[in-house]
């Protein structure tokens, strides 16, 4: 694992574990495909002012998938921080 995807997964579990009661985690999945979304659009538009149509594209798949990844492993910290507060604060 990288030090970004630990530094989520880290940031995943406080927040399932600081914030009380359990998480939606679906709405947290749509959050983070829609920044995905986003952020693959904001730089696919940039790398057309750079002039390669095929470099846009992959760009903004790339930046759409790898948000998505980020956002399962943050996902799968809220779920392991949800367990941890259930099964440590009785």
């Amino acid at each position: 694992m990288s030090f970004i995807e630990l530094l989520l997964l880290s940031a995943g579990i406080a927040y399932g574990y600081l914030k009380p009661g359990k998480q939606n985690k679906m709405q947290l999945l749509k959050s983070g495909a829609l920044i995905g979304v986003g952020l693959g659009i904001i730089f696919g538009i940039l790398a057309l002012f750079v002039g390669a149509l095929l470099f846009a594209f992959v760009t903004f798949w790339a930046v759409g998938a790898s948000a998505l990844v980020l956002t399962l492993i943050f996902i799968i910290g809220v779920i392991i921080g949800d367990f941890l507060e259930v099964h440590l604060r009785r």
